[in-house]
């Protein structure tokens, strides 16, 4: 099922260019990039701090990135995964310089790093613990005006600089300096995505603007695991929807992500999930764009208005090797009665959290005090299997 469409059709549509012309960029002269920026490492990815935050930040060629893990729990460090980076670190255990990763190896919090580049492009970052699944990017943009001969006042392009540049030749006295005048490639625009904060039902909704052509989306929600009852360490994040595709037109974006089973039911118990919803655009030129944003999601109107309807008890009779009804619906709070109506033949009833005795007559009550679904069955008789819903 494609869960991404556009305004007219269940198409990706994804647009904007900025054109760079004669060295002025849209929006403002040489030197509109800062020369610094800042990206935390938290818990549950890497922000870049101020503008439209996210994981990615785009500074000016001789610039500088500071890297800091202030507060957290877990360990991180940052890890380039080209050339063309040095980084030395400026706080905390590890004390790598002229490197490529800060800290040398994943550390707790209070460690801080600079990094510099020598070259423009796109530097992809990572942590170095796969299951953090963290990753941001620095663009680096060459702003540098042309420069100018004294002796004839030709403008010529500015040498670009770094490994693997070729050493420029200088022009014959015979030839004349010919100065290009085709246009510098266009760069597109950095994505804008909106996610609301707080949202109400078993869907997560999103929208996606100002992207370039033939670009990459994936959209992944989560959840702690502790939250949705997922295996594994509580506070490790586990996903719980996603979706990815590709664009093919200009235009513009909106997305839904269904949550899973295990995300609906934990919305269930406790009327309040919060999520992760990680947004990542892979762009021509620009690279990996990425925001993660923190939602808190509430049930539907329409859920809660059925939870207040769902009966206050039920009843279940255990007759011919059967639990009758086989499912019940109950609002949370309620209590469930079993009565057991099948002569000679002994029963029981097991769940997670109850169970009666194996008896042949008689009744057993229990009452549930959180919103999900229960399944229980006779441990006698395993085609005996019941359900109750709580709402």
């Amino acid at each position: 099922m494609n869960l991404f469409r556009a305004p007219s059709k269940r198409v990706l549509a994804l647009a904007g260019a900025l054109a760079l012309a004669g060295g002025v960029a849209a929006g403002g002269a040489f030197g509109a990039s800062p020369t610094t920026a800042t990206i935390d490492a938290v818990d549950y990815g890497f922000v870049a701090q101020g503008g439209a935050g996210g994981n990615a930040t785009t500074i000016a060629l001789g610039g500088t990135v500071d890297f800091r893990y202030p507060t957290g729990a877990d360990e991180h460090n940052v890890r380039f995964t080209r050339d063309g980076v040095s980084c030395t670190q400026t706080d905390g255990v590890g004390g790598a310089t002229n490197s490529k990763v800060v800290p040398t190896t994943p550390e707790e919090q209070g460690w801080a790093g600079r990094c510099s580049f020598t070259q423009a492009g796109t530097y992809s970052f990572i942590c170095d613990i796969p299951e953090h699944d963290m990753k941001g990017s620095v663009v680096v943009v060459d702003e540098r005006p042309p420069a100018t001969d004294p002796g004839t006042g030709t403008t010529t392009p500015t040498t670009p600089s770094g490994p693997g540049t070729p050493t420029p030749t200088a022009p014959s006295a015979t030839t004349p300096t010919t100065v290009s005048t085709a246009p510098a490639a266009s760069v597109p625009l950095a994505p804008v995505i909106k996610v609301t904060r707080t949202q109400k039902g078993t869907t997560v909704r999103g929208t996606i603007t100002k992207a370039g052509d033939r670009s990459k989306v994936a959209v992944d929600v989560r959840a702690t695991r502790g939250s949705v009852k997922a295996p594994g360490r509580r506070t490790s994040l586990v996903s719980v929807g996603k979706a990815t595709t590709r664009s093919s037109s200009a235009g513009r974006l909106s997305f839904a992500i269904r949550l899973d089973a295990k995300a609906r039911a934990a919305l269930q118990r406790g009327r309040k999930l919060a999520l992760d919803v990680k947004v990542s655009i892979t762009l021509p030129v620009i690279g990996v764009q990425a925001e993660t944003f923190r939602v808190s999601v509430t049930p539907a109107a329409a859920t809660a208005r059925a939870a207040a309807k769902a009966p206050a008890k039920a009843a279940v009779t255990l007759k011919n090797v059967t639990f009758a009804p086989a499912s019940v619906t109950i609002r949370k709070g309620a209590t469930v009665t079993w009565t057991w109506h099948d002569g000679d033949v002994p029963h029981d009833v097991v769940g997670s959290g109850f169970r009666s005795a194996v008896v042949t007559r008689g009744s057993f009550k229990h009452r549930f005090a959180k919103a999900g679904t229960f399944r229980y069955v006779c441990s006698i008789h395993a085609k005996m299997r019941g359900k109750v819903v709580v709402r």
